[in-house]
């Protein structure tokens, strides 16, 4: 094969194509698939700590270790619930009427392969109204 025919030849062209491109491409779907498993992890905490809140209204003689048990029952296994930390202060208001203030925090890590781990501590907060006992 001469010289001009070799550099003609374009015989293979796609699978160097694919070669250059499939590395970028599952970097970036995994990356999409970590960042959708640290939101989904921020959701499930917010949302745990919003059935806290709830029970807390309910019944608001809870403490901050049953508060925070019932948090972490509400956190999806696969987000590690020990990991939650919970707090729980009143102010109190008049008319026999205190406000909760409640706090939840998670570490939550993603790593990205080639590119890198990233770790953040989530805090959620929410505060309710309860009947002062």
């Amino acid at each position: 094969m001469s010289g001009k025919l070799f550099f003609r030849n374009d015989r293979g062209s796609a699978a160097v194509e694919f070669s250059l491109v499939l590395p970028v491409f599952l970097v970036m779907i995994i990356g999409v698939f970590a960042v959708g498993w640290a939101a989904h992890s921020t959701h499930n905490l917010r949302h745990a700590l919003a059935e806290g809140a709830r029970a807390l209204q309910l019944k608001p003689t809870i403490t901050q270790t049953e508060l925070q048990t019932l948090v972490r029952s509400k956190v999806f296994e696969g987000h590690g619930p020990e990991d939650v930390s919970v707090t729980l202060t009143f102010d109190p208001l008049a008319a026999g009427v205190q406000l909760a203030h409640t706090t939840a925090t998670y570490p939550v890590t993603f790593t990205v392969p080639l590119v890198g781990s990233y770790s953040f501590t989530y805090s959620v907060s929410m505060t309710v109204p309860v009947t002062a006992s």
